[in-house]
């Protein structure tokens, strides 16, 4: 077990700080064009991973390309519509996942995952186009989700894999603990703290990084089903240690919708 943990750390580390490399220069950066390429790049990837799941490919991959030039090409206006969209969805999903289970499974999940990739592109867009998130750079914003969330996923990882007993989702995703989740909300709770302290972050965008970290277990979740109901482990395999585009922007598909639509109704 040690073994096989320690050989996973070692595949994921490389892979995993080259995309945060990437991913932080192209933050930093601030350009609405580059940071438009570096999402769409992932976005295209993320609809290959699904189409090379599935069986209905025609259909989904006509109705992804569809959308996804649509959100390239309409107004920022008309793309708070869509991102409104994805937000219900994501909700609708959380309602009959807990609630009405049979129904749940009878639910044509290729379109859903689709459409939750599509929801997580325009909310990016949105989010790059605005000047300024309750007076912080909307960049930083997007980078301190984009941490909160890295850090999140890596240290409930760590502490579920070896101490995690109480399985949250069993019959959907068995390696999610309650003990990894609690550790993560514990050390990005710190280290929005930190930030907080140091005033790279105001009291509302804390509020809402904290809030995010639900958003992200249920697109963890919900991507793990997806995942599990196609008989597969991992969605691709571009990642070495991590698995496929799909693997990694799970939490960020729920996150930066619901996200984005608290910060237009509240910010």
């Amino acid at each position: 077990m040690a073994k096989e943990f320690s050989k996973n750390i070692q595949q994921r580390t490389p892979s995993g700080l080259i995309v945060a490399i990437l991913a932080i220069l192209s933050l930093y950066s601030q350009s609405i064009l580059i940071n438009q390429f570096a999402i769409s790049v992932l976005i295209i990837l993320g609809m290959i991973e699904i189409i090379r799941l599935i069986k209905n490919k025609v259909t989904v991959a006509v109705a992804s390309i569809a959308i996804f030039i649509v959100i390239s090409l309409i107004s920022i206006d008309l793309i708070k519509f869509f991102v409104l969209f994805s937000t219900l969805l994501w909700i609708f999903i959380l309602i009959t996942m807990i609630f009405f289970r049979g129904w749940f499974g009878k639910l044509d999940h290729s379109m859903i995952v689709t459409l939750n990739l599509m929801g997580f592109y325009a909310s990016f867009l949105y989010m790059c186009s605005i000047s300024n998130i309750n007076e912080t750079n909307n960049f930083l914003v997007i980078f301190f989700i984009v941490l909160n969330i890295a850090v999140f996923d890596i240290s409930a990882y760590l502490f579920g894999t070896n101490f995690g007993k109480t399985k949250i989702f069993p019959n959907i995703s068995p390696n999610k603990s309650l003990e990894g989740f609690v550790f993560g909300a514990i050390i990005c709770s710190l280290l929005l703290l930190a930030f907080l302290y140091f005033q790279l972050i105001d009291i509302k965008i804390l509020s809402i990084l904290l809030l995010s970290l639900l958003f992200a277990v249920l697109g963890d979740i919900y991507e793990s089903y997806f995942k599990r109901i196609n008989n597969v482990k991992d969605s691709g395999t571009i990642l070495p240690g991590h698995g496929g585009i799909l693997d990694r922007i799970d939490s960020h598909m729920c996150t930066f919708p619901i996200v984005t639509i608290i910060t237009i109704l509240f910010l």
